[in-house]
């Protein structure tokens, strides 16, 4: 099967590499679409996160189920399953989680814990849901992986209804813990790029032009020890500062961005006593709440991916480059076609 392989020097290349096996407690899925991550793959691809290279890529796919092991309950041919990887490779590939290629295996961690298996066998399985029929559109589906991350992101940095929150970054990410921000009940600015507010507009936040100084200190001098929580979507050295004296006492920051994950500083004492939050995100735990809001009509995929801009196995590095030049908010590729069908392009 071809996968998309980064070598940690920027470099991206289509290999050829076995397809996946299963066992009784897997599934072996034709993955049908992947969306780029701006800030986790394109840190992979530039060797900043410590991956072993060279390195199948990419952490939001989705998966249609085409062969099911004896011992899965959990799964049956047809559904749609997220974040289905590539197994380790005899071809000598590490996994930078690996799920740009066309096949793949997701694992029933429930059947495994109901045959005794220890929880720990299972538990990196457990981001592996079944996607409910007719949510939304297959190329779509991908977007659900930023929405469980960045709501369960947000749910732990203890947001709630009525306080104010500040989200530095308006990329795919900063959009998304500002939309589970508002959809939290708060009261929610967004501080990014001039080119995101109708982005923001339509996630039903406020935003500000980063590069405007006068009105990011206007709206700092009037918010100033107001904000309840503080969203670093970028994780850039410095680019928080600014907004720091809006926190109140005993405010929360949060580092989401991973731009500087090794050397991040900041200013602390621009501000009063504040607490740093450093405790991640269980993106299984938020599937239930995000598909309850999709089905309430709560969370448009559209605003993240454009699917009339969908990239193949032909143009997949042109969807790396969107991701890293920002000209789409989140590049999606189509990786294979669900079962009985086939584009006209293929077929020639």
């Amino acid at each position: 099967m071809r996968a998309l392989v980064a070598d940690g020097r920027g470099g991206l290349s289509v290999e050829s590499v076995p397809d996946p096996e299963i066992g009784p407690f897997d599934v072996l899925c034709r993955i049908l679409y992947g969306s780029v991550c701006a800030g986790t793959d394109t840190h992979v691809v530039h060797g900043r996160l410590g991956a072993q290279y060279p390195s199948i890529i990419g952490h939001e796919s989705i998966g249609e189920v085409i062969a099911v092991g004896s011992e899965v309950r959990s799964f049956r041919q047809g559904d749609h399953v997220t974040r289905v990887f590539a197994q380790a490779s005899s071809a000598g590939l590490a996994l930078s989680w690996g799920g740009m290629c066309e096949f793949g295996v997701a694992r029933d961690h429930r059947a495994m814990r109901m045959a005794g298996l220890a929880e720990s066998e299972g538990a990196r399985f457990a981001v592996n849901e079944v996607m409910p029929p007719g949510l939304m559109s297959a190329v779509h589906e991908p977007i659900m992986i930023t929405w469980r991350e960045t709501f369960d992101y947000v749910r732990r940095l203890g947001v709630s209804e009525r306080d104010r929150v500040v989200v530095s970054g308006s990329g795919a990410n900063g959009l998304s813990l500002a939309a589970m921000s508002v959809l939290l009940g708060a009261d929610v600015t967004v501080v990014g790029s001039a080119s995101r507010a109708r982005e923001v507009d339509r996630i039903g936040a406020d935003g500000i032009d980063y590069r405007d100084e006068s009105r990011v200190s206007e709206f700092v001098n009037v918010n100033r020890g107001r904000v309840a929580v503080l969203i670093d979507a970028t994780g850039q050295s410095g680019s928080i500062d600014a907004l720091l004296p809006t926190l109140r006492v005993e405010g929360v920051l949060g580092v989401y961005g991973l731009d500087d994950a090794r050397s991040y500083q900041i200013q602390p004492l621009r501000t009063q006593s504040f607490r740093v939050y450093n405790g991640g995100y269980r993106e299984a735990d938020a599937h239930e709440p995000v598909v309850a809001l999709v089905r309430a009509g709560k969370l448009d995929a559209s605003i993240w991916i454009d699917e009339s801009m969908a990239f193949g196995w032909h143009d997949i590095q042109n969807a790396f480059e969107a991701a890293e030049q920002r000209t789409l908010l989140k590049p999606v590729v189509k990786l294979g076609d669900q079962a009985g069908l086939q584009t006209k392009k293929e077929q020639k």
